[in-house]
C-alpha cells in the first residue's frame, strides 16, 4: 500500500494530524520542489501535542522518528574531495540552513 509518487510532484494533501497516519505508514511521499538536497525516508512514529497529548513537543511541532532509505544531493553542491554537503565553488548561490533555536544561515562555498 505504498504509493511510488516521483519526489518532484507536490503532494495533494500537506501533512497534519488528520493525515498523520499516512506518514506514519509510509504512503505519503513529498518533497520541497527547488531543494538542492533530499532524503527519502520511512517516518517509524509521529508525536504531536493535539493528537498524542504529550509534553515532549509544543503545539507547534511534531516529533518524528524515520529510516532513511535514499538521498540526493544536486552535483554543485556536494564537495566529493572532502564529502561535504556544500557548493562546490563561488559561483554556485549559497543555501539556506535552520542552525536551531530559531537561527537560519547561509552555507557558501569556501
Amino acid at each position: 500500500n505504498h504509493t511510488n509518487q516521483p519526489l518532484s510532484e507536490s503532494p495533494t494533501e500537506s501533512p497534519t494530524p488528520k493525515n498523520a497516519a499516512a506518514l506514519a505508514d509510509g504512503s505519503f511521499d513529498f518533497a520541497i520542489e527547488g531543494t538542492v538536497a533530499h532524503l527519502k525516508c520511512q517516518i517509524k512514529s509521529v508525536i504531536n501535542n493535539t493528537t498524542n497529548n504529550s509534553d515532549m513537543v509544543d503545539d507547534d511541532h511534531w516529533l518524528c522518528s524515520a529510516v532513511i532509505h535514499s538521498a540526493w544531493v544536486h552535483p554543485l553542491y556536494w564537495c566529493r574531495t572532502k564529502n561535504q554537503f556544500r557548493p562546490i565553488n563561488p559561483s554556485v548561490p549559497p543555501y539556506l540552513t535552520f542552525f536551531g533555536s530559531q537561527e537560519f544561515g547561509y552555507v557558501c562555498a569556501p
